[in-house]
């Protein structure tokens, strides 16, 4: 259950992914415990976006500035955040977050109308079949009439915050 607090407004401190697996290391590497607990820890690290809010990443990871062994950050030597630091700023999380209730609620009127289109995404060599649970019994054959990929474009960061806020409408952070 969500707690409102009257005039606070929910920031949140980062949207992170995690990908359960296994990490294997090198056996053929002759590893020190400690260095071997740090090859571990880069490998189980979590993707995502972070808030770009100091005290926010202090909070997240009291190790920092500098490489967070639990965080996708690391920090130059002057204790700011390295180029290309997966962060977003509080108003940058609320455009998101708009962004993302538009698209669910557009996806879910489309759903409920009947539109279930048969197009998975292609981005960078790879598609969302390669990552389906069902894809052993889902039967989508390219050679199928009405079959199509959608090529997704790669877009930097810049980019994709900027379209971002063009879909915004006015009036909503």
């Amino acid at each position: 259950m969500r707690q409102e607090h009257p005039g606070k407004d929910v920031v949140p401190a980062g949207v992170l992914y995690y990908q359960i697996q296994d990490p294997v290391l090198d056996a053929e590497e002759e590893l020190e415990e400690h260095e071997a607990s740090q090859r571990m820890l880069e490998k189980l690290k979590p993707g995502g976006l972070v808030n770009a809010d100091p005290e926010v990443i202090r909070l997240l990871d009291q190790s920092m500035p500098g490489k967070s062994s639990v965080l996708p950050l690391s920090c130059n030597k002057d204790g700011s955040l390295r180029a290309g630091s997966p962060v977003a700023t509080k108003e940058q999380f609320a455009q998101l977050t708009s962004y993302v209730n538009r698209k669910i609620q557009q996806i879910g009127s489309e759903m409920l109308e009947g539109r279930m289109d048969v197009a998975p995404y292609e981005l960078k060599g790879k598609t969302a079949c390669d990552f389906c649970a069902y894809r052993g019994v889902c039967g989508l054959d390219a050679r199928t009439k009405g079959f199509h990929v959608r090529r997704l474009p790669v877009f930097d960061d810049k980019e994709i915050w900027r379209r971002i806020g063009e879909e915004n409408p006015e009036g909503e952070a």
